[in-house]
């Protein structure tokens, strides 16, 4: 699961007024994914690839940024950057734009589809997408719009999207008194800071309205976060229940930048990209 230091974390429990870390119900939340029957339905997927030639910057700019951590290469090469225009069925008339590198560890129809598993009042918080090879799955988020790297699973879509759900509310007073009369949260990574507490709850009480299979059913009884899960359910459970659950109107879309493109052979002039720093996101998860 995601790392953070003890030190980041202690500070920011001390900042919000948070009592002390609380016991990790479950080590993560791979039983969640762990069968089909866990995981929530998606909806109908309709699909159209772009041209090459014309990226959404942020898809554009992600792609060209170096990976980081001693790794100058870079997310993707432009000359493998698709950008796909994606309709669901729980929301006809706004479609998504979603982007992803040529050598994704995640099919085209497998990202749409995963994407698609979010319920759409939450799904509809993340302008855009894009979804890379790595070896190892993590993702990182901010200003609405998300990287997927490696083989994430079905649940991580559904976390990084609560991060632009949750607007502040993991810091305000109601959940910080929320968390301290409970005595356990989610997973190990819930403690790691609040919002990532509220994000993990927030999968927690989408999975458990699964008409599928409940999450109770085979985890047994989690009273023990139950007045976190109340507080969360008051401020995003109609949206998290696909049930109750509709989209709405997205901020709009990055503007698309033009790339000159040779469509005979397929190539690009490397140096007409520039290459830049890694991004430096609001939200870093590793999975």
């Amino acid at each position: 699961m995601p790392s953070i230091s003890k030190s980041f974390t202690s500070l920011a429990l001390f900042v919000l007024g948070i009592e002390a870390q609380k016991r990790a119900f479950l080590a993560n939340l791979d039983s969640l994914d762990a069968s089909s029957d866990r995981i929530p339905p998606s909806v109908g997927v309709q699909i159209t690839t772009w041209a090459k030639g014309s990226y959404p910057q942020f898809c554009y700019d992600t792609a060209r940024a170096q990976r980081g951590n001693g790794n100058t290469n870079v997310n993707c090469a432009i000359a493998n950057l698709e950008v796909y225009t994606v309709t669901y069925s729980d929301c006809p008339t706004r479609p998504w734009t979603l982007c992803r590198c040529s050598d994704s560890n995640v099919s085209r129809q497998q990202f749409a589809v995963d994407f698609g598993r979010v319920p759409p009042g939450i799904r509809s918080r993340a302008v855009h997408a894009l979804s890379i090879q790595d070896s190892g799955p993590s993702a990182g988020s901010g200003n609405d719009r998300i990287l997927f790297r490696g083989a994430v699973k079905p649940a991580v879509y559904l976390h990084e999207s609560m991060h632009s759900a949750d607007q502040g509310f993991s810091a305000s007073s109601t959940f910080t008194n929320a968390y301290n009369q409970d005595s356990c949260v989610p997973d190990n990574y819930a403690n790691a800071s609040p919002a990532e507490d509220f994000a993990q709850l927030g999968v927690w009480i989408s999975y458990d309205t699964n008409p599928q299979t409940k999450v109770s059913s085979y985890v047994g009884d989690f009273s023990c976060m139950g007045h976190q899960l109340e507080t969360v359910g008051l401020y995003a459970g109609e949206q998290l229940n696909k049930a109750t659950s509709q989209c709405f109107d997205r901020r709009p879309n990055d503007p698309n930048v033009s790339v000159a493109f040779n469509r005979n052979t397929g190539e690009i002039k490397a140096s007409e990209i520039e290459v830049l720093p890694p991004v430096v996101w609001e939200f870093e998860d590793s999975f």
